[in-house]
């Protein structure tokens, strides 16, 4: 969630960000086994994606291969500067990235809802994408 608003936040910036286009960080194939879910459709790395399809892929998907792409192509001093005015992860602390709260990932949902951090424009879009989540192994379970 954190990556994915940053870049929401960064293309109310940058308008062509969506557009803009990134090869896969790692291939699809070489996903570890301990994966608690792998997308069906593979992102190939000879093949170059936006943002917005990169985007999708981890939300609706859970695609990690896009995670990781995303979190590759994003300055990290943005993301961490978006942390910081959520007040949500601390900056410079990776490893919190891989483990969150409840309470603390609810705080996006309550974000996104209000519309008090992004665009309506953008908090419209990823309560959209947030609805077609085929990953049903976790806060949906």
């Amino acid at each position: 969630m954190p990556i994915f608003i940053a870049y929401l936040k960064w293309s109310e910036k940058n308008p062509d960000l969506l557009n803009q286009m990134f090869t896969p960080a790692v291939d699809s194939d070489e996903v570890s086994p301990d994966h608690v879910f792998i997308p069906q459709n593979a992102l190939k790395m000879t093949q170059s994606y936006s943002v917005k399809k990169l985007l999708e892929e981890m939300i609706v998907k859970s695609n990690d291969v896009a995670m990781s792409t995303l979190l590759k192509n994003i300055p990290y001093s943005f993301l961490t500067q978006v942390d910081t005015d959520l007040g949500v992860l601390l900056p410079g602390e990776e490893e919190i990235r891989n483990s969150i709260s409840l309470k603390e990932y609810s705080s996006f949902f309550r974000i996104l809802y209000n519309v008090s951090y992004l665009s309506p424009a953008s908090s419209e879009y990823a309560l959209s994408l947030l609805t077609k989540t085929d990953f049903s192994q976790g806060i949906r379970k």
